[in-house]
């Protein structure tokens, strides 16, 4: 009777261990399962953020042009701040003026008034950066942007005519010349994504700076 006793208490014993290492091991596997997907996931996000389609790790940067930086002789020291956005919370990064230009008032046929930035953008493959006015501008200097805001694309980047610089596109509305100091800040960029269709097939290759498209 004792003996019985003691063996059922061990098959219940026995039970309880396999039990117990079973839903162990089930904990271990599952952690590593997991672990192992969540990296999987975010090394597939990172290569995805930074690749190209190509391969090509890319970054996004505002950066100074070549001649900005080098006379074709020699380096020269950048006299301008790269664009910055001002708080933790600004969609846009501010553009200062390079230098002080004068803009003179819009007559009917006059092309817009183009203000150099000194900079150029690197992005990924699926973005633009969207220059826009300064808010302040229409109503205190009479400055807009003609077609509302301004879109550089990614291969816009380094191109051979102007290496990428961007620029600011103005017309004066007003009735008296407009001068825009050196440091005064011109407008802002904000990065964007943007998306293309099912059927999309587009395969051009930008060969030049601003209005190539159309060349």
């Amino acid at each position: 009777m004792e003996e019985e006793r003691y063996l059922k208490r061990q098959r219940i014993y026995k039970t309880i261990m396999l039990v117990i290492l079973t839903v162990f091991l089930t904990f271990i596997v599952t952690t590593i399962y997991i672990t192992n997907k969540y990296n999987l996931v975010q090394t597939d996000i990172s290569s995805f953020l930074s690749s190209s389609s190509n391969g090509e790790i890319i970054s996004k940067s505002i950066e100074y042009i070549d001649r900005v930086l080098s006379n074709g002789y020699e380096m020269k020291e950048p006299r301008f701040n790269l664009p910055v956005r001002k708080t933790e919370k600004s969609a846009g990064y501010d553009f200062e003026c390079i230098e002080t230009v004068t803009i003179p008032p819009y007559k009917l046929g006059d092309k817009p008034f183009f203000v150099p930035t000194g900079v150029k953008c690197k992005m990924q493959d699926d973005e633009f950066l969207m220059l826009v006015n300064r808010s302040s501008n229409p109503k205190k200097k009479n400055l807009v942007i003609p077609n509302s805001m301004g879109i550089i694309d990614a291969d816009y980047y380094g191109n051979p005519d102007n290496d990428g610089e961007m620029m600011f596109a103005f017309y004066n509305l007003g009735t008296e010349p407009v001068t825009i100091e050196k440091g005064y800040a011109l407008g802002q960029g904000i990065f964007q994504k943007y998306y293309t269709t099912d059927d999309d097939s587009a395969v051009g290759k930008r060969v030049g700076g601003f209005g190539s498209t159309n060349k």
